[in-house]
């Protein structure tokens, strides 16, 4: 592996498998498992570290969830202002590739391709999102691509990148560091509105992995929203690219810090 995972003692062993199943794409590095089944949503619905879910979903069946109606959960990265029920109604397809970064590692993963055809705003924009994994490694890497921006200029849009954490919310806790103190807030047992600084992780009750999430060099500051039904975690991006600078969600025992994690970054595609 090359120097810029070092520090963060990451090493690729073994190999990615990936299969298909009841029309679900499914890719297993060894240490982390990603479901995609893009004629039930256009994303991620399952990502499994060491055998524990770490997404909370409706799937198969789309349901009601707080106040998002429908509700399907997971991971998505859609232009703002796109909701569910118009992705929806766009067609979606997914295929699994092996893209290799600026430092020359192979990453294998899925490509979720979405066209809009319905939407008038978005009409004829076509665009890709990216989950990649490294064999053996507790990171999956998740960018946008536009395929064809149909006409439109995507340089004032805004993206947006959410995921709902959580298969057991109340075993989720969020610990955000605030001037040099931590704070450690329960998932699912009040409305809680919090903003991510670089030090933020989340952990569970029943497994010694910490979740980091870093967000893209383009992002604004992450937010993260809780109530009693859901755990969402929401990154902002400029949309003026053909291919999105990529974020990073890493698992690990350690307790690692903001500074640390930033060398991921370096990492491009």
């Amino acid at each position: 592996m090359s120097a810029r995972f070092k520090e963060l003692l990451i090493s690729p062993s073994g190999c990615v498998n990936t299969s298909m199943e009841d029309g679900n794409f499914i890719v297993d590095n060894g240490v982390i498992t990603l479901k995609s089944d893009p004629g039930f949503y256009p994303g991620i619905y399952s990502m499994k570290v060491n055998g524990r879910e770490w997404l909370a979903n409706s799937y198969p069946e789309l349901t009601a969830k707080s106040w998002w109606n429908p509700w399907a959960g997971g991971m998505k990265t859609v232009p703002n202002g796109i909701n569910t029920f118009s992705l929806l109604k766009e067609n979606s397809d997914a295929e699994v590739v092996e893209l290799t970064d600026s430092e020359g590692n192979k990453w294998t993963g899925l490509a979720i391709t979405t066209e809009f055809k319905e939407h008038k705003q978005w009409k004829d924009v076509q665009y890709t999102q990216y989950y990649l994994t490294l064999p053996g490694v507790p990171v999956v890497a998740s960018f946008a691509e536009v395929k064809d921006p149909g006409g439109k200029n995507l340089a004032d849009e805004n993206w947006i990148t959410d995921m709902f954490v959580g298969s057991e919310l109340t075993d989720v806790q969020i610990s955000v560091s605030d001037s040099q103190q931590g704070h450690a807030y329960q998932a699912g047992s009040e409305e809680i509105g919090l903003l991510l600084d670089e030090d933020s992780y989340f952990s569970s009750h029943s497994c010694d992995d910490k979740f980091y999430m870093v967000p893209n060099n383009d992002a604004y500051p992450t937010d993260a929203y809780t109530n009693k039904e859901v755990l969402q975690i929401v990154s902002r991006h400029k949309g003026d690219f053909e291919k999105s600078a990529p974020l990073f969600m890493l698992f690990d025992e350690r307790r690692l810090t903001g500074d640390l994690l930033k060398k991921l970054r370096r990492v491009q595609f």
